[in-house]
């Protein structure tokens, strides 16, 4: 090696170095670091409290570092924990580990770092920054019961129409979001509004019931099946240039042998067959749903419990009056949002479209 390319380091105990092509660069910021600025910003909380608080506290602390920095380290980008020398970070860090150590629940402790990490990774002075800023100080106030009502009234506007197999997966696995609704009281309702997730839209909007929705959103999902035989004739008696024929529409159930439309909505199949949107209605398309007669609203809510238990309670709680007329905040919506995505795996929608 030259000794141009000769490198030495030293008094870097405390820094994340990376090395690449002969180049050292010095993100400042070490892991033992982001351990001194979490224990420097609650020391006037460590003055204030008898000597077994202050032992308790340092294992909370402990415990928030050991997964914070979990977290930082599969972010695989150092620069990230540069952020916590600032001192509008450290605040938020502040509030944070305060949240972390008063609260007793494990869920609510892992969301919070959680939340610290997405902070760290947004833009400054922008509005999902502010949101997550407020979301650390409200989520430790609500109770999980709570956390998955916000999950429920963010699906509430989630369609995701498909393949009617996939689309009949997706409904069930929603029913995990609706596990505590039988216990969602008035009384947690306007505690909701008072803490700035929900706003009462009475007077001027409210949803319609669950029912009325789901047949909207999903009209073709919800039909009967019918035999291979009369699916035959039927296809037997378009012309051959029929788009219906060039298009597999349909599927046969691998249990009952019967046929079944293949997409949960109209919509959709027009988009598989590609008509334009000043095209209304096909009427060869009519005439084979027309064959898939639909399910009664007690054949579908009994489909819907056959997916997952939990619908019951989904019908029972939101179509009463108190919950069409009210509609998730921001910091409601974003919580919303992350309890979707951490039961189901669904993403939902950007947290602009729920504010269109």
């Amino acid at each position: 090696m030259s000794e141009k390319n000769k490198q030495e380091i030293s008094n870097v105990s405390s820094s994340l170095i990376q090395q690449a092509n002969g180049d050292i660069k010095n993100y400042g910021l070490g892991y033992s670091d982001v351990k001194d600025i979490c224990h420097d910003v609650v020391r006037q909380e460590l003055s204030i409290v008898t000597k077994e608080a202050v032992d308790t506290f340092h294992r909370e602390i402990s415990s928030f570092e050991d997964q914070f920095i979990e977290r930082l380290e599969k972010l695989e980008n150092p620069q990230v924990a540069e952020k916590l020398a600032t001192p509008k970070l450290q605040f938020v860090l502040h509030d944070t580990i305060n949240e972390y150590a008063k609260t007793d629940n494990a869920n609510t402790k892992e969301d919070l770092v959680d939340l610290l990490i997405e902070r760290l990774k947004v833009n400054e002075h922008t509005t999902e920054q502010h949101l997550i800023d407020e979301c650390i100080k409200v989520l430790p106030n609500l109770s999980l019961q709570q956390t998955y009502f916000l999950g429920a009234l963010i699906l509430r506007s989630v369609i995701n129409r498909g393949m009617s197999f996939q689309v009949d997966a997706n409904l069930g696995n929603r029913a995990l979001l609706y596990t505590h609704l039988n216990e969602i009281t008035k009384l947690d309702i306007h505690y909701l509004k008072l803490t700035n997730c929900c706003i009462d839209m009475s007077g001027t909007r409210y949803y319609k019931p669950i029912m009325d929705m789901l047949k909207n959103d999903y009209d073709l999902l919800f039909r009967h099946s019918i035999t291979e035989e009369t699916y035959n004739t039927f296809m037997q008696s378009l012309p051959d240039q029929s788009n219906l024929k060039r298009n597999q529409l349909v599927y046969k159930d691998g249990i009952s042998n019967e046929i079944k439309l293949l997409y949960s909505s109209k919509e959709f199949v027009m988009q598989i067959l590609q008509m334009g949107d000043s095209v209304k209605t096909n009427p060869e398309l009519d005439q084979l749903i027309n064959l898939f007669s639909p399910l009664s609203n007690d054949e579908i809510k009994q489909h819907l419990i056959s997916l997952h238990p939990d619908w019951g309670k989904a019908f029972n709680c939101l179509d009463k009056e108190e919950v069409t007329h009210i509609e998730l905040t921001p910091v409601g919506a974003y919580i919303g949002r992350r309890i979707v995505k951490k039961l189901t795996n669904d993403d939902t929608l950007p947290l602009e479209m729920f504010f269109k």
